[in-house]
């Protein structure tokens, strides 16, 4: 997938998975903020339209890129926009030890979801900026387009603005996370600066996906909006196609505020101000406070 594959469904528009995705009610409506409906619809077309080729020299990061787009079109997966602000938090959150509050038998929330980012929110280990994530999750009961490897299992697939296709995926286990390193991604072979690169992607994926099942305050619901396309006299409103705005995951969510730090008086040195990272944990609730529940501790700024 190239650029000026794109760039070619973009004009021609000419494919039925394109022409479906950009007709309500299945066009969606996404703010400024984050990549355009026409750039995101085009990347799933293409990559539904053609079909995975079973060639050894193929790579195989791309097919399975193709398989996971080919499954969102197909069953209808939803679609999110994290806010920058969030996302920032969740950068600054630590999750080691995250997998022991796991509850054993917990569920995925959903099968699998479109994520789009902030525009140049999150950029590669070479600085191209990313628009989407594509996350597929199993908990050994919902399908998957592919084998996985564990019974739980979270995949993440995304395209760079440098044409690049990446592919990383982890396993939930008995109080640890599941990762093979990769010397190779498809074709390409990957770089240290690459696997930092990939883990930061893997930690907040980790978070968004447990925000779904734990932090329902931060998720906002889907809904449809009336075209404000003009119609002739006599259309009213409820005649308008209806397109689709995606669902929010903390929309409303604002970061500590940082506060004006004053030079230091006197000779004393005063602690570095700094922020404390976030973490998770379990709470203590309900009757006789005997149940528990996996809760976030933001991110804070502690001043010198």
């Amino acid at each position: 997938m190239t650029l000026s594959d794109i760039r070619k469904y973009m004009e021609q528009g000419n494919s039925p998975t394109l022409k479906k995705l950009r007709s309500p009610p299945h066009a969606y409506r996404i703010p400024k903020t984050h990549a355009s409906w026409e750039l995101i619809s085009a990347i799933a077309a293409i990559c539904t339209d053609n079909e995975p080729v079973k060639n050894i020299h193929l790579d195989p990061a791309a097919n399975l890129h193709r398989l996971a787009w080919k499954w969102w079109v197909q069953d209808e997966l939803p679609t999110y926009c994290i806010s920058h602000s969030l996302l920032k938090d969740f950068q600054e959150t630590d999750i080691n030890g995250l997998t022991k509050l796991i509850d054993e038998f917990w569920t995925a929330p959903l099968p699998g979801m479109l994520l789009l980012l902030p525009n140049s929110a999150l950029c590669t280990s070479e600085g191209n900026p990313i628009p989407y994530l594509l996350v597929v999750i199993s908990d050994g009961i919902n399908k998957t387009p592919f084998r996985v490897e564990h019974k739980r299992q979270i995949s993440i697939f995304l395209s760079d603005q440098s044409e690049s296709t990446w592919m990383t995926g982890f396993g939930l286990g008995d109080n640890e996370i599941l990762f093979k390193p990769n010397p190779k991604i498809g074709t390409e072979a990957t770089t240290k600066e690459d696997e930092l690169f990939l883990a930061k992607l893997r930690t907040i994926v980790l978070q968004i996906v447990l925000s779904l099942s734990y932090l329902p305050e931060l998720i906002d619901s889907e809904i449809l909006v009336a075209s404000d396309e003009r119609k002739g006299f006599g259309k009213q409103k409820s005649d308008r196609p209806l397109y689709r705005v995606p669902r929010w995951i903390g929309k409303d969510y604002q970061r500590q505020s940082l506060p004006r730090i004053n030079p230091p008086q006197g000779t004393h040195a005063s602690p570095h101000a700094h922020w404390r990272r976030g973490h998770w944990r379990q709470q203590s609730h309900g009757v006789g406070m005997k149940e528990r529940k996996l809760i976030w501790i933001k991110p804070i700024w502690i001043s010198g």
